[in-house]
């Protein structure tokens, strides 16, 4: 099995332990040689004095005890952090007190290096065995919850049908079936399809090179990707995969004797020639060309859009501002300014965004800059993203905010969350601390230690009680906490919330606006998604206050905004990955400094994984495999550096900011970039100093063409002042809308329909009876005939319904005997329909109203419609004359709504007793009599 394969690969024999290993290794401790090195030390520099009572301390102890503290004397040889032998265990003063000792030593030292080896290849085994067994039970029941569910996630369809396709004794049959109706195969970003969607395509496309099969028609395999855009390893893409099945259809193609074509999309339709031109230039160095170039050929990309002017610019880096020291015991009055690299950056990209805006023309567009132009892309979510979108909405500037928020984690929800909590369980301190320093409420610090001190065994909700009286904002605090404690069981959470949101608060103004005023305009986004999750929490579960946060605390609610919809004019700020796909007449690159340091806890040696509680206990294995892993997340940077830049349309802004103020690394985006641009572009002073605060100067480089071809003319159309003219109806007051009475139905417009005497037989069951014939007739005629009596005796069967035997066949033969009747036909014909529902104004006698029914038969017709409804009394009328008042009016109700909606077609309006059975046609005058009038 797979821990039988892991303690193979890293050579550990199940027997072995950690306690096994240092009790052998131990046993090859020449204590001579230690007292030896003991003695040396003593007599060296400091260090080696140190390394020497810890030497000395380990030799007095006792066989067990040197076994528990083996680590120790591991350190005065290894490194263990980088598993390597110490260049120096003594000093040169103490190899003078005795020659040769070192060299000794250095001996010792490469024998524990190898000890330490062993101990973390049992180790590591060890773990991954352990998480291997927990990983099966995890995934046992994972499968057995969807075997209960009947239901497949999306990995499942995909292993599911490579499994059809090519499981033994099965696939054949599959193939053979599958080989007649298949022509064509298209693959769409090709380069990301991971291994397992590459062996179904390999399956289904492997008649297409056999031969002739069951279709004689030349079949098709059309695959679109672009190595260089692979950029989504974490979902299982290769790039190898893709070379490998390329050249693998190739070489078949080749062999079946048919035509295949590697075709080299150079051509851009997107991006103008200098952007072009610097991603030619940047990928043309060998650092940066590794895992996006094939080959040894250049990189060379051809502009559609010849003749646009663009605009590439590399801002100089910022670095931090250097600030003077805090001295030591100061007392915290002062505030420390939080004008860190990254916000500032997110100031000047803010003040460049907004400068730009309606100031500066596109030229190859001819129409000044808008917001929806500019998109912002980010290696990774976190607080620089959030800085940006905080400071663009600053300045006024429109932006959709971040492209994925993690609810839980936004300090507005986080409030309105600790509010429902404390409506749950007031006796909570910490968590109504918390709520009192809110932006809801937002008591001072005095006040909240005078709640909170000497209270005794009262609860700090008690406390406020019993001291908002003395105090106002207390006592506003106080009574405002009541009243929602009161609603807080009768309200749905989005009406809760939604109150909180809309109405006062302590702090002032609505719960909204205090929000707004603590936190920012950042913190709207997060607020209207909280709301929109209780909507949706409301539709499909109970809507209860503790059902809602309980599901908020254990789904980790993300919302994802689609930002793909470039018609709206407001800036995107997302991540490079999300960009995929997209694109933006300028783009502005600022993260690109910064280097990718986490690393998977989980490294893959084919199909086997290894994994090591800790980096230190990695054994050899692991660490190449961890090397492996590095090389392909930076080519697979790289890669996303590439996809980044060619986002671009028309512009181009790269930048960066410096938190440590260290050299930069050769290999991050800003180096290879600048190290690209170099030679095309020329050199720049750049200077933000008006920007933003402790703005900052420098060297860049900027790379811009003129607009050398003509407009296009659609763009000159839509000008700016079009598109900012707003309609005059914007600020007219909207007018009041008319209260609509309340809909009724057709039967109730003025009295009940007739009822049975309630010393009659039939008034128990006469509405079970109506309504059982109306289901039948319902849905009887849309199964085939033959099947009318069994499905009939099915129905009626039925425990819950509860009827006798006569009873079940006096109703069988009631309604079957109506749909075998020739007189009615055309009424439960295919083109018939049943329980249409209508709803409408009517003018009527009484006056105007909303009807809203429900019509049992409804044949549409080309010059005529027919209504028709079920009536089950059991001594129906025999004369027009008798029908009840109340079902004309009903019909004539139905018939106005009729009229409105197929005008020019005559509505014919009929009564279906099931007694007897009899079809009763309805006057035209006579109904008309119930209607409004001229």
């Amino acid at each position: 099995n797979a821990i039988d394969h892991i303690y193979k690969a890293l050579e550990v024999n199940k027997a072995d332990t950690v306690a096994s290993i240092q009790a052998e290794a131990m046993e090859q401790v020449d204590d001579e040689i230690l007292a030896r090195a003991v003695e040396a030390l003593q007599k060296g520099t400091k260090t080696d004095k140190k390394n020497a009572k810890k030497l000395s301390s380990w030799r007095s102890m006792c066989k067990g005890e040197r076994a528990a503290n083996f680590d120790k004397y591991l350190e005065i040889f290894i490194r263990v952090k980088v598993g390597k032998v110490r260049s120096k265990i003594l000093t040169k003063t103490a190899q003078k007190t005795d020659l040769g000792l070192e060299g000794i030593l250095q001996s010792e030292g490469e024998r524990l290096l190898i000890v330490y080896e062993r101990i973390a290849a049992v180790v590591t085994a060890t773990c991954t065995a352990s998480l291997l067994r927990i990983s099966a039970a995890l995934l046992e029941e994972y499968d057995r919850l969807k075997r209960r569910l009947v239901r497949l996630d999306y990995n499942d369809l995909i292993y599911v049908a490579r499994s059809l396709l090519t499981r033994v004794g099965i696939a054949p049959w599959v193939l053979f079936k599958l080989d007649g109706g298949i022509d064509h195969i298209l693959i769409d970003e090709a380069q990301d399809t991971n291994s397992a969607q590459w062996q179904i395509v390999e399956a289904l496309a492997d008649e297409f090179f056999s031969g002739e099969g069951a279709s004689t028609e030349v079949r098709t395999l059309f695959a679109v990707g672009d190595i260089k855009q692979s950029i989504f390893g974490f979902q299982g893409a290769e790039p190898e995969q893709f070379r490998k099945y390329r050249d693998n259809f190739a070489t078949r193609a080749y062999e079946a004797k048919r035509d295949w074509e590697d075709i080299d999309l150079s051509v851009s339709f997107r991006s103008v020639d200098a952007i072009l031109a610097a991603v030619d230039s940047v990928f043309s160095r060998d650092i940066a060309r590794i895992g996006v170039v094939e080959g040894a050929k250049p990189l060379r990309h051809e502009a559609f859009r010849r003749g646009d002017s663009g605009l590439v610019e590399l801002w100089p880096p910022l670095g931090p501002e250097p600030t003077e020291p805090i001295p030591d015991w100061s007392p915290p009055v002062e505030r420390v300014s939080d004008e860190n690299p990254s916000r500032r950056l997110a100031i000047a990209l803010a003040v460049k965004i907004s400068t730009l805006i309606g100031r500066e023309t596109l030229l190859s567009r001819g129409r000044p800059i808008r917001a929806g132009d500019f998109m912002i892309l980010l290696r990774t979510r976190g607080g620089f993203m959030e800085e940006i979108v905080a400071e663009l909405k600053a300045r006024g500037v429109p932006v959709a905010g971040v492209d994925r928020v993690k609810l839980g984690e936004q300090l507005a929800v986080m409030d309105l969350i600790a509010l429902g909590r404390f409506l749950l369980l007031p006796d909570d301190d910490l968590n109504l601390a918390v709520i009192l320093k809110s932006p809801l409420i937002g008591i001072e610090e005095c006040d909240l230690y005078g709640l909170a001190y000497n209270r005794g065994s009262d609860s700090l909700w008690e406390s406020l009680s019993k001291r908002g009286g003395r105090n106002d904002l207390l006592h506003m605090v106080v009574d405002w906490l009541t009243s929602l404690l009161a609603k807080a069981d009768l309200e749905r959470p989005y009406e809760l919330f939604g109150s909180v949101l809309s109405a006062e608060v302590p702090a002032g103004g609505s719960g909204r606006e205090a929000m707004l005023r603590r936190l920012g305009p950042e913190c709207e986004d997060p607020i209207d998604e909280f709301l929109n999750h209780a909507i949706s929490y409301e539709q499909d579960h109970s809507p209860s206050l503790e059902g809602f946060l309980h599901w908020m605390d254990t789904g980790e609610v993300e919302t994802k905004r689609d930002l793909e919809q470039g018609n709206v004019d407001e800036v995107r700020v997302m991540t490079a990955h999300g960009a995929k796909g997209l694109q933006a007449p300028i783009v502005i690159l600022p993260d690109t400094i910064s280097k990718p340091q986490k690393t998977d806890d989980i490294l893959w040696c084919g199909s086997l994984p290894f994994w090591s509680p800790e980096r230190s206990l990695e054994p050899f294995q692991s660490r190449y495999l961890r090397d492996l892993w590095r090389e392909a997340r930076d080519r697979e940077q790289r890669r996303l550096l590439y996809v980044a830049m060619t986002r671009a349309e028309d512009r181009l802004y790269i930048c960066g900011y410096n938190s440590t103020g260290n050299k930069l690394a050769d290999d991050c985006w800003y180096s290879l970039i600048r190290d690209g641009l170099s030679d095309l572009a020329e050199a720049e002073e750049f200077d933000f100093s008006a920007e933003a605060v402790n703005g900052w100067h420098g060297n860049g480089i900027r790379l811009q063409t003129e607009q050398l071809s003509d407009v296009r003319i659609s763009d000159v159309a839509l000008g700016h002042d079009e598109l900012m003219a707003l309609p005059v109806w914007i600020e007219q007051e909207a007018p009041k809308e008319a209260t609509l009475k309340k809909p009724i139905v057709p039967s109730r417009l003025d009295e009940d329909p007739p009822a049975a005497s309630p010393l009659t037989t039939e008034s128990g069951d006469r509405f079970q009876r109506g309504a059982l014939v109306h289901r039948l007739l319902q849905f009887l005629p849309n199964i085939h005939y033959k099947d009318w009596a069994i499905a009939t005796k099915r129905f009626l069967s039925r425990k819950s319904i509860g009827l006798t035997d006569h009873e079940r066949i006096d109703i069988a033969e009631s309604v079957i005997g109506i749909l075998e009747d020739t007189q009615f036909a055309e009424l439960f014909s295919p083109q018939s329909k049943s329980e249409v529902a209508l709803i409408g104004k009517v003018e009527m006698k009484t006056g105007s109203q909303i009807i809203s029914g429900q019509v049992d038969r409804l044949v549409v017709c080309n010059d005529e419609v027919l209504v028709v409804d079920y009536k089950t009394l059991r001594l129906p009328p025999t004369a027009e004359d008798d029908i009840p008042v109340a079902y004309v009016r009903q019909m004539a109700a139905y018939r106005a709504l009729l009229q409105a909606i197929w005008a020019g077609r005559s509505v014919r309006c009929a009564l279906l007793w099931t007694e007897g059975p009899c079809l009763m046609w309805l006057n035209d005058e006579q109904l008309d009599s119930y209607l409004a009038g001229p």
